[in-house]
């Protein structure tokens, strides 16, 4: 089979730490081209991974690739993307897809028009005690989903600090943080949500919010969600349902899944079950899946349907706090 040729552009701490590493690893993907505005990481990723090409301008890998992860500041990612689907290229690309709805939209549009893969990477669908958890739970119908995901932005080993400009980053905690917990809350209750609350601060008094709360309304139930990017908050995520509940947490790969049901006799003699994974790591499991789906024809778990929904409920938060 012949392997599939692969560009990364945008080589911080995000590619070099989690996507780069994911596909060195798959034996049917060849790390063809890097892309960054910075020769001189250009340098050390070209050494570390050993891409055949770099380059600085993205448009000129563009007959040497079959697919690209793009891993730049949030508000380029609807630029570079379309030039790749345009020039029918696949793309990955690191959350959040682009800054608003309308351009998500445009971009979907963009692939479906070229016969080519558009996918988000929602990192935490891929992780196996987050999936097992969805598993367990799956049968029954949530009722509500408690999250909380944050940590202080300066312990980030980030190259830029595009995090901290409304302009570039499109907005704070809870684009970078929120969006996580907004796409796992939608992939747990399958339906649209609704906005009902939305509570930012800016504590740091920059341009971008730096906690949030977040409350949203589906069709059976509700999500709660805390974010922050200043504060190392506690990141579980917890489902109840009408006989009980699961929880895991959304950093830590090898944390069991703590359940409880009402209705096991397991659960009544021992109080609760814990279920381990093997723990494999999320980025080699989602660039696993989006090299299948771009061999073989098919459809992205993570749905365009899901991502616009996603997309939605920000352009809503965000309009209320004046973008």
């Amino acid at each position: 089979m012949t392997p599939l040729m692969l560009g990364v552009v945008g080589c911080g701490a995000i590619a070099t730490k989690a996507h780069i590493p994911a596909f060195k690893e798959l034996g049917n993907v060849v790390l063809r081209a890097a892309v960054d505005v910075r020769q001189d990481l250009l340098r050390d990723v070209q050494g570390k991974f050993k891409f055949s090409s770099v380059a600085t301008d993205y448009r000129e890998i563009a007959d040497l690739v079959d697919a690209v992860v793009v891993s730049t500041p949030n508000h380029t990612h609807y630029e570079i993307a379309r030039f790749f689907l345009d020039c029918g290229k696949h793309v990955l690309i690191e959350k959040p897809i682009t800054t608003t709805y309308a351009s998500t939209t445009e971009l979907y549009e963009t692939a479906e028009a070229n016969g080519v893969k558009l996918m988000v990477g929602f990192s935490r669908r891929f992780s196996e005690n987050i999936r097992l958890l969805r598993e367990i739970t799956d049968p029954f119908t949530p009722k509500t989903v408690f999250a909380s995901l944050g940590g202080d932005i300066k312990n980030w080993p980030a190259v830029s600090s595009y995090r901290t400009s409304f302009s570039e980053a499109g907005g704070g905690c809870i684009i970078d943080q929120g969006i996580h917990l907004i796409d796992t809350a939608i992939w747990f209750f399958g339906t649209k949500p609704h906005l009902s609350e939305a509570k930012v601060t800016k504590i740091m008094g920059g341009e971008v919010e730096d906690n949030a709360f977040i409350r949203l309304t589906f069709e059976d139930g509700e999500a709660i969600f805390s974010c922050s990017s200043t504060f190392g908050l506690d990141s579980e995520l917890k489902v109840e349902y009408d006989c009980g509940w699961a929880k895991t947490d959304l950093n830590n790969l090898r944390t069991p899944v703590t359940y409880l049901d009402e209705r096991s006799l397991l659960c009544r003699a021992t109080g609760r079950l814990e279920l381990t994974t093997g723990g494999t790591d999320n980025y080699l499991n989602q660039a696993r899946h989006f090299v299948e789906c771009v061999r073989d024809g098919t459809d992205c778990e993570v749905s365009k349907k899901e991502v616009m929904w996603g997309m939605e409920v920000l352009d809503e938060i965000y309009r209320g706090y004046g973008r």
